[in-house]
């Protein structure tokens, strides 16, 4: 009988070793989904089989392959396991160890087997204060996720914008190219019959010299605006935005374009400024994560406050003990029972009191006390920050936005000039020239047009992103 007992001790040793090792070689992070990401996945729909796209898939796909991204979602689940490691202070403990021992002289080994189940009841500096503060640690981590997810937003948006409107622009600056070219060929011949005055020649050449410098710049603008747009998705492909056609000159580069993507937007027509900039700026106190991660840094701070003040309090836990012990004895010796065998329970409770730790909790809570001050000033300073970037922002819209109409009546009015040198040239009063003149100014007023108007949309995100994305009705 006492041999079943000792191969059941020894099974049981065995098999908790063998699962601890096995534990071991098979762990594994747990398998995370990340959380408020677009389910768009590149190898599901590769970018390069799509032949359009928004803003909102550019950002969303922008979220899909940034790695910082995919590594707060790990960061968040670890925060996550800690607070749960934490509590776990709180749950009952439970242990056994034995022993077996063999003596000379003896026939039969002694063995020993005893549990301890043990059951923490109060401490001021335990494991629920130590997960209240691992629950704030992964609050912050959260806000750091959601602000750069918001910064990733910014920049893509602004990006797409730019790739948009030099989407736009290019019927304007073919025709633009066109009509120079033609108007300027005309005050050539005209110069050789010597039918223009020096003056104006030497005017029409330097307007044709002003016009192939603004198509030199706006087809590098097309490759730098498609390339921050491909580095602000994480997107490893060269894009080409549809409708974007070269033209023969010797200012362009022909190496552009292998992708093409049209790119789909429509304004909202939201006028920001009917608000006033106190509107904004109590939205930006509400949704700026700067702030929330701000004040979640000063409640980790006082709960070090507390915890350095726990630790001077008594600490309370109950404990149960049991086991058996038995010896086989030796029969040699006559006064040493042949077996014996013991069983015992215990009950205690235990109370502990640091009264003196050498000041160590004095200093952790001076610490403590002067990290929370820090982190309330760093707050008023982030306070003061959020409002200039509101302010800042606000204004330049409101300036953009004035720009914006004057860029209207100036449309407006080529519009109508080129409309009236069409009916001058059909009687006969102006000659072709004049109308490719008008022309010329027209296609000139389009494109800064559009370049004003992506202006006042980009000054638009500014002012969203400086109030955090927050939800509001104008």
């Amino acid at each position: 009988m006492e041999i079943h007992y000792i191969k059941r001790f020894i099974v049981i040793v065995l098999s908790t070793l063998f699962f601890n090792l096995q534990a071991k070689r098979n762990r594994i992070l747990p398998s995370i989904k990340p959380q408020n990401l677009s389910e768009i996945h590149l190898e599901d729909i590769p970018l390069i089989e799509k032949t359009s796209l928004t803003m909102d898939e550019a950002v969303q796909i922008a979220y899909q392959n940034k790695p910082d991204l995919k590594a707060y979602q790990y960061a968040i689940e670890e925060g996550k396991m800690r607070s749960k490691q934490a509590i776990s202070g709180y749950y009952p403990t439970l242990s056994m160890s034995g022993n077996l021992n063999q003596t000379r002289g003896q026939s039969e080994p002694d063995l020993n087997i005893d549990f301890l189940a043990q059951q923490l009841v109060l401490n001021f500096a335990g494991p629920i204060e130590q997960y209240r503060k691992a629950k704030k640690v992964t609050q912050v981590i959260e806000y750091q996720s959601e602000r750069d997810k918001k910064n990733i937003r910014h920049e893509v948006e602004k990006a797409f914008l730019e790739c948009w409107k030099v989407q736009q622009q290019n019927t304007a600056v073919r025709s633009f190219k066109k009509s120079t070219d033609s108007g300027y060929e005309k005050v050539e011949h005209s110069n050789k019959l010597d039918l223009v005055d020096k003056n104006d020649w030497l005017k029409a050449t330097a307007d044709n010299a002003q016009s192939l410098s603004m198509i030199d710049n706006y087809y590098e603008g097309v490759m730098i605006s498609q390339k921050k747009l491909e580095f602000f998705m994480g997107q490893p492909v060269d894009l080409e935005i549809a409708g974007v056609k070269e033209i023969d000159s010797r200012y362009v580069n022909k190496k552009f374009h292998k992708i093409k993507l049209n790119l789909l937007w429509e304004d909202d027509n939201k006028d920001l400024s009917a608000k006033p900039v106190d509107f904004y700026y109590n939205i930006a106190i509400n949704n700026r994560d700067e702030l929330k991660m701000a004040d979640k840094t000063i409640a980790i701070a006082k709960d070090d406050i507390k915890l350095a003040q726990g630790s001077r309090l008594p600490v309370i836990n109950v404990s149960f003990a049991g086991g058996t012990w038995k010896s086989f004895g030796d029969p040699t010796q006559e006064i040493v029972p042949a077996k014996n065998r013991q069983n015992y329970q215990t009950v205690s409770a235990n109370f502990s009191w640091p009264i003196f730790d050498g000041l160590q909790s004095y200093y952790q809570e001076s610490a403590s006390h002067a990290t929370m001050l820090k982190e309330m000033l760093n707050k008023e300073q982030a306070v003061q920050a959020i409002k200039f970037d509101v302010e800042r922002a606000y204004f330049a819209y409101i300036q953009s936005q004035t720009q914006f109409k004057a860029k209207n009546f100036d449309l407006t009015r080529a519009k109508n000039e080129l409309a009236l040198k069409k009916q001058q040239f059909k009687i006969g009063i102006i000659s072709q020239v004049d109308l490719d003149s008008a022309r010329t100014d027209w296609e000139k007023s389009n494109y800064t047009w559009l370049d004003s108007k992506i202006d006042l949309e980009t000054k638009k995100q500014d002012l969203l992103f400086a109030c955090g994305y927050g939800e509001f009705n104008i």
